[in-house]
């Protein structure tokens, strides 16, 4: 849970963007709360949308730092 309140408290963008042909769509867009909000009080679509953005971009990051791994070798 640490790691994502430090992403939590890192991200630049805290309020929803919604993406072209994403999950989530303008009609659900006004329950998700903004990323400063408590995890713990979060509903479940605002659980759903900030950890997939969450695993998206620790995902991204991993690779970048594998990759710079693997260029070291």
């Amino acid at each position: 849970m640490s790691i994502f309140a430090e992403w939590q408290r890192l991200r630049e963008v805290k309020v929803l963007v919604l993406d072209c042909g994403g999950l989530f769509k303008v009609y659900d867009s006004h329950k998700i709360t903004a990323l400063s909000a408590d995890i713990a009080g979060m509903e479940a679509l605002s659980l759903n949308y900030w950890l997939s953005k969450f695993v998206m971009e620790v995902a991204k990051m991993f690779r970048k730092h594998n990759l710079k791994t693997v260029q070291l070798m």
